[in-house]
């Protein structure tokens, strides 16, 4: 509750003042709830019963949005109980022109490599059209230069994301 706490309150530009957790959420709540705006989290599958509790209020009151990857209680953690406040959305994924276009955004914001504008399709295939996989594709072609007309560099650029995607899991496993 506290991280929820200090991340609301962050973009908010607030301080807490020495207010304890309790003070804090009471005051967000008041004040989300005036504002009368959306609210969206993600990765809320380990949320805690206390989080989950604030969400489920929260959406008593205003617009909540909730990003997941899956409609299964696993994926969703505890605040599968509030599921029936939420409106579900599917995105389809994206499409390979839709993937292209990314591709030739980065490019043209110097942030990867030009000669990923000709591998476009092949991207789109490993990333099965999934925003979170190609956003961690373009990180790995933006941390280094990959030979990507060659079938080894390829698999070099699918090995560091794959790598860099089971580094983050589990330290977000460890407390």
């Amino acid at each position: 509750m506290r991280r929820i706490c200090d991340s609301l309150e962050r973009q908010l530009g607030w301080t807490h003042y020495k207010l304890n957790v309790v003070e804090r959420k009471n005051r967000l709540l008041a004040y989300l709830e005036r504002r009368g705006e959306p609210v969206a989290f993600d990765q809320v599958a380990l949320t805690p019963p206390r989080v989950a509790r604030f969400i489920g209020h929260l959406a008593d009151h205003i617009p909540v949005w909730i990003a997941c990857r899956s409609d299964h209680c696993k994926e969703i953690g505890r605040v599968w109980e509030h599921l029936y406040k939420f409106t579900r959305i599917e995105l389809p994924p994206l499409t390979r022109g839709e993937t292209s276009a990314l591709i030739q955004n980065a490019v043209a914001q110097g942030n990867i490599q030009a000669d990923a504008r000709e591998h476009a399709a092949y991207l789109h295939h490993l990333s099965k059209g999934v925003p979170r996989i190609l956003e961690e594709l373009l990180i790995e072609l933006a941390a280094r230069k990959y030979r990507m007309d060659s079938l080894s560099g390829r698999h070099l650029l699918e090995l560091d994301r794959r790598i860099h995607e089971i580094a983050d899991a589990s330290a977000k496993l460890r407390p």
